[in-house]
C-alpha cells in the first residue's frame, strides 16, 4: 500500500508539472479559450507539439525549462520543493 501510494504520488507530481509547464510557457492555456471548438482543439495540440519539440531539442531545453523549474523530490528524504512554474501559472 505504502509503495503505490508513493507510485502514485509521483505520477500525480510528473502530470501535475507537465501541465504546469504547459501553462506557464504557452498562456493561452492560462485562462479561457475564447476560440470556437476546432480552432481551441488545433491551438492546444499545437501547444503540446511545440512543448513536445522543445523537450527533444537539448541546446533549448536548458532554456524552457531552467533548473528549479519543476517540482524535485529530495532522494533521500523525500521532500518536494515546489518548482518556479508554479509563479506563472498563477492568475
Amino acid at each position: 500500500q505504502r509503495v503505490f501510494n508513493y507510485r502514485l504520488s509521483r505520477a500525480r507530481r510528473i502530470i501535475e508539472n507537465s501541465f504546469g509547464i504547459l501553462v506557464a510557457r504557452w498562456r493561452l492555456l492560462l485562462d479561457t479559450i475564447y476560440m470556437t471548438e476546432v480552432n481551441a482543439k488545433w491551438a492546444i495540440l499545437s501547444c503540446v507539439c511545440l512543448h513536445n519539440w522543445v523537450r527533444g531539442k537539448q541546446q533549448i531545453n536548458g532554456l524552457y525549462i531552467p533548473p528549479g523549474f519543476v517540482d524535485n523530490e529530495d532522494p533521500v528524504s523525500h521532500v518536494v520543493s515546489p518548482g518556479t512554474w508554479r509563479r506563472f501559472a498563477e492568475r
